[in-house]
């Protein structure tokens, strides 16, 4: 996994946890993470409640064009550069 999707879920993770799993304080947190561009690597997450995963796929259409996915293919990249994939891409990026 990705070390900057892999941040992201931790912090939302321990987030939950420190609101108490409450979906006021929890609609806020994604709020913000859709303003910053990061929502999208929240959505993979096994461990959504359903509200959690309405408002992920709520605030992912509405704030879908400020999405960031160009630095974490470029980091993807560069991770798979010294593994042995014909085109040196991450068929999972493409």
């Amino acid at each position: 996994m990705n070390p900057m999707v892999k941040e992201v879920q931790s912090k939302f993770k321990l987030a939950t946890e420190d609101a108490n799993y409450s979906i006021f304080d929890i609609e806020c947190l994604l709020k913000q993470l859709a303003a910053e561009g990061v929502i999208w690597m929240i959505k993979p997450m096994k461990n959504l409640t359903e509200a959690e995963t309405i408002l992920v796929d709520y605030y992912l259409n509405e704030k879908r064009e400020i999405q960031i996915y160009d630095f974490v293919q470029s980091t993807a990249n560069s991770q798979n550069s010294s593994q042995s994939n014909p085109n040196n891409r991450n068929p999972f990026l493409y």
